[in-house]
């Protein structure tokens, strides 16, 4: 059966499902979740990243050089997520002999960071602390979320799905939250939804994090995605959550058509990632937009003006995105805070 058909099967048998578990599963499954075929990434796929920017590519090598050059000794670079392997292979051409580790939950994508010169592991777990520099570039928003739901009373409901007995598609339905974990969360970080308002929480961020942190010892984790601290990502003002669907560069906002054939994302709470790392016993550098991150990288230099303005613009990429550093066993700062 198809991906589609095994949920459908499951929904029939057991009622309707987590939209955390159908995310997962139209992302991760092993045999046609979106990451595990290996989705074309760019101009020509489905999205494209910074990486797609030879001057974002420089500037990471200079993160890289400066990393280096506060750890002196053996060193290691960990990129997770690595997509393509475009930024391993521009990052290695600058840094020859670097010892450069990927970590990807997908078999096609492990395959080209391979041929990239990156050593590939499917989970953080594999690797031993070391040190060096761990990042993630646009990583954090593919962990699935739960869609959780201000409820009448003033408790919390989840988004679940299901599928329409008239239309045969797929539905939305509200069922009681069944994740104490993240009601703990958004509890700790003081933020509640209102009535009818939906926040996209990803119940599996922290421990992705803190596997991240435990492995740059001593050295640096940085995290380079869109998102905000939970205040203004779970805001009023945004009453339907931040999930997306991308396909053929196009932006949709229903996620349940096509599972396996579409990137699903959501922003990052960037308060929650803080809260990991502190916990793995790293040290907060701070929290920087891309724009000022990239301008302390000096990319200015570092390609055309049109491609710099692309990713360090504070009309675009450069406010959008935001940059999460931390450190461990070392008293330097890297650039940018």
């Amino acid at each position: 059966m198809t991906l589609e058909e095994r949920l459908r099967a499951q929904i029939a048998k057991e009622g309707p499902i987590s939209f955390h578990d159908f995310m997962e599963a139209a992302l991760y499954d092993p045999h046609e979740g979106y990451y595990a075929r290996g989705p074309a990434i760019g101009p020509q796929g489905d999205f494209s990243t910074s990486v797609r920017f030879p001057a974002f590519r420089r500037a990471m090598a200079r993160l890289v050089a400066a990393a280096r050059d506060a750890l002196p000794g053996p060193f290691r670079v960990v990129e997770l997520g690595a997509g393509t392997g475009e930024l391993a292979r521009a990052i290695l051409a600058e840094h020859p002999g670097l010892d450069y580790a990927t970590v990807d939950a997908s078999p096609g994508l492990r395959a080209k960071q391979a041929a990239a010169g990156a050593r590939p592991v499917a989970s953080a777990e594999m690797l031993s602390p070391a040190p060096g520099l761990v990042f993630g570039n646009e990583v954090l928003d593919a962990l699935p979320v739960r869609r959780v739901a201000g409820a009448p009373d003033g408790g919390l409901l989840e988004v679940a799905v299901d599928v329409d007995a008239r239309t045969g598609r797929f539905r939305e339905r509200l069922v009681p939250l069944r994740d104490a974990e993240v009601e703990a969360r958004l509890a700790r970080e003081g933020v509640w939804p209102q009535r009818g308002q939906i926040l996209d929480v990803a119940p599996g961020l922290e421990a992705f994090v803190r596997a991240a942190a435990r492995l740059p010892d001593p050295g640096f984790l940085v995290f380079i995605d869109y998102g905000d601290p939970a205040p203004a990502l779970y805001s009023p003002q945004r009453l339907n959550g931040t999930l997306a669907a991308y396909k053929a560069q196009g932006r949709f906002q229903e996620p349940l058509e096509e599972p396996g054939q579409r990137d699903l994302t959501a922003d990052v709470d960037f308060t929650a990632v803080e809260h990991a790392a502190r916990e793995a016993g790293m040290e907060p550098l701070g929290l920087a937009t891309q724009q000022e991150f990239l301008d302390a990288l000096g990319i200015a230099d570092l390609g055309l003006p049109d491609e710099v303005r692309a990713v360090a613009g504070a009309a675009g990429l450069g406010s959008a995105f935001h940059v999460a550093a931390f450190r461990r066993g070392t008293r330097v700062l890297l650039p940018g805070f």
